[in-house]
């Protein structure tokens, strides 16, 4: 993720977080298709497939498609659609098209914590992060058909683990 993305708030989780945390719950073998901006870069992409297979999933990365046929193809998702909750593509696909889940998730990393207001001055790494709702529930649907489909969850990037010290577990229990 370029630096200028992260400043803004559009963070994924690393590879190793994506196949271990984020997927954790996806059965070894479903088959998981990536999308992304980065699709045609290896140095980008190869990472989380490998991270991916070592978990015994199906990977492919849908490459050489115009924004709009991305669009598309996550409009068309049968099983589940996960991405970014800062992706307004992601969200919009989910909305709008047939995937019965979407998920979308929240980084918490030292680039997102310096973004809170109540943090323009900068805190240590062990400091808890506040208004965690802020990135967990970005969206306020109003009709059962929206909020039946969409979950927000919320991960730690590796810097806060590292800066904390601290697990994934020991993390959750205290931040979530």
């Amino acid at each position: 993720m370029p630096k200028r993305g992260k400043r803004l708030g559009f963070e994924e989780l690393s590879p190793h977080h994506t196949a271990t945390l984020l997927l954790s719950k996806v059965k070894a073998g479903s088959k998981i298709a990536i999308t992304s901006r980065f699709a045609n870069s290896p140095q980008h992409m190869d990472p989380y497939v490998q991270a991916l297979e070592s978990q015994g999933f199906v990977v492919r990365v849908i490459q050489n498609q115009s924004g709009v046929q991305d669009f598309c193809f996550l409009m068309k998702t049968q099983n589940m659609l996960i991405g970014t909750a800062m992706s307004t593509y992601v969200s919009l696909a989910g909305a709008l098209g047939d995937a019965p889940q979407v998920r979308l998730y929240s980084v918490d990393s030292l680039a997102t914590r310096a973004r809170l207001p109540e943090n323009a001055q900068p805190q240590p790494p062990q400091q808890p992060l506040r208004r965690i709702s802020k990135f967990q529930q970005p969206h306020n649907f109003t009709t059962v058909e929206l909020k039946s489909k969409f979950q927000f969850e919320f991960y730690p990037a590796e810097d806060v683990l590292n800066a904390t010290n601290t697990t994934f577990e020991t993390w959750s229990d205290q931040y979530l």
